[in-house]
């Protein structure tokens, strides 16, 4: 008898908890991603500036790569005059010997707004996985 009532009670507490936590998860306030639907006219122009920067980063690379079979460090390519970084927005760029990989993403996003490329100067947009 013990063993049923406390198997009944764990059940309780098992439900009771399920529905608290669901409960929680709804309460929780919904994003608003910045360069969604509601996107402002600031934070528009700020998304193209980071595409300014892709491209001319993508551009920058395949001449350096068309000149010297190599791609170029960020520490080289800034000193050949890239356009600046619009505020908010960090960039990373990884080069490995025939290849690189080049990221910007917006830090004042919510929802991490990120742009892709690699040698192949195609443009990616992407955000975590949730």
């Amino acid at each position: 008898m013990k063993r049923t009532t406390i198997a009944a009670i764990a059940a309780v507490v098992g439900v009771l908890a399920t529905g608290w936590t669901l409960q929680v998860l709804h309460a929780q306030p919904q994003r608003v991603c910045l360069h969604g639907a509601s996107e402002t006219p600031a934070d528009a122009a700020r998304r193209q500036d980071a595409i300014r920067v892709m491209r001319a980063i993508n551009t920058a690379q395949a001449q350096a790569f068309a000149m010297n079979q190599a791609y170029r460090n960020f520490r080289e390519l800034t000193a050949s005059g890239l356009p600046p970084r619009p505020a908010g927005f960090l960039t990373q760029l990884t080069v490995e010997g025939s290849t690189y990989a080049l990221l910007v993403s917006d830090t004042v996003d919510p929802c991490r707004y990120t742009l892709f490329s690699d040698q192949e100067g195609l443009i990616y947009v992407g955000s975590p996985l949730q």
